[in-house]
């Protein structure tokens, strides 16, 4: 069985897409997702869709950042609600991902691993986010010699536009942000790359019979799968977002990008003229308010916030009867 072209789930390793897609449409990396126990149609009203994160725990209001950072579950949903089925399949298929081809099939668990891809388109739509947005196709032959080393093939591709080069930075700034993927993961996790910035995302499918971890750089992509070529179960103590794919991954980009000399500058993708950095209040994504915690965030021009939250309001209250 080879695993890197057999269809399987891809789990939480999805979830990039459909963030990119919401990039696309509009929407801001602060945008604020409320990771409550929330109700969505299901197959019939009997039976609707009530998803869950992986450990149980709602959080309250997420930023965009922070959602896809921790990978949970229930902002995903929220996303690719927001977002559209069609759309999110539109932009993965613009992403080198052509499995999704029954529609009708897939509800919001797409957005969660419900739909089978194989490893390496799932890898390859990730380099989408590494060339700045452009999908090129994946090639198993770079160059082939004679004898006398003369050139009688060379791979080149220059690539179809998949993604606005501002949407492919966010994203690889979101993946490669250590502070943002804390909550679940904790700091200096093995996704850490030492001395590099490395842009990552796990997978785990509920069953535990597939366990992703895919990562990139300007110079590299790669994905790692772990299960049973069998199809069975793995232990539920392996599989999981750190430690199954996760320690593969980090010691074969630790040892390449020492291989290759490259330092943690020639590893950064730079911002573009459309981008810049916004202060902004840290609970709602919009304009900083006095007495709360602020933060920065990127923002393609023309999406920053331009006003303070509602959600806060001064209320006056009567110290005699507290109401």
């Amino acid at each position: 069985v080879n695993v890197a072209t057999s269809l399987r789930q891809p789990g939480s390793a999805i979830k990039p897409v459909t963030y990119a897609a919401m990039l696309e449409q509009g929407y801001s990396a602060s945008f604020p997702f409320l990771d409550v126990q929330t109700v969505f149609p299901g197959e019939s009203p009997e039976k609707p869709y009530i998803p869950v994160n992986y450990d149980g725990v709602f959080r309250g209001p997420m930023s965009m950042r922070k959602s896809l950072g921790n990978s949970l579950n229930i902002p995903a949903v929220k996303a690719l609600s927001i977002v559209g089925i069609d759309n999110m399949i539109n932009t993965s298929e613009k992403m080198g991902i052509t499995t999704f081809t029954d529609r009708e099939r897939y509800g919001l668990a797409l957005t969660l691993g419900g739909g089978e891809t194989t490893l390496l388109e799932l890898t390859g739509s990730y380099s989408v986010f590494a060339s700045k947005g452009t999908y090129r196709s994946p090639s198993p032959i770079v160059e082939v010699k004679d004898s006398n080393n003369n050139v009688l093939y060379k791979w080149n591709d220059s690539g179809k536009k998949a993604l606005s080069e501002e949407t492919a930075y966010i994203i690889w700034d979101i993946l490669s942000d250590d502070g943002a993927r804390s909550e679940a993961f904790g700091f200096n996790s093995l996704l850490n790359i030492r001395n590099h910035r490395v842009a990552v995302k796990t997978g785990t499918t509920d069953d535990k019979r597939d366990n992703y971890a895919v990562g990139f750089t300007p110079s590299v992509t790669a994905g790692v799968w772990v299960g049973n070529s069998n199809n069975e179960r793995m232990n539920e103590f392996v599989a999981s977002g750190i430690s199954g794919a996760t320690p593969i991954y980090n010691r074969f980009f630790t040892e390449y990008l020492q291989k290759i000399q490259s330092t943690i500058d020639q590893e950064k993708i730079e911002p573009t003229e459309n981008l810049e950095k916004v202060l902004i209040d840290e609970l709602s994504g919009m304009l900083p308010v006095d007495g709360f915690n602020s933060r920065e965030e990127w923002f393609i021009k023309g999406t920053k916030p331009t006003a303070q939250s509602s959600w806060y309001s001064n209320l006056v209250v009567c110290k005699e009867d507290g109401n």
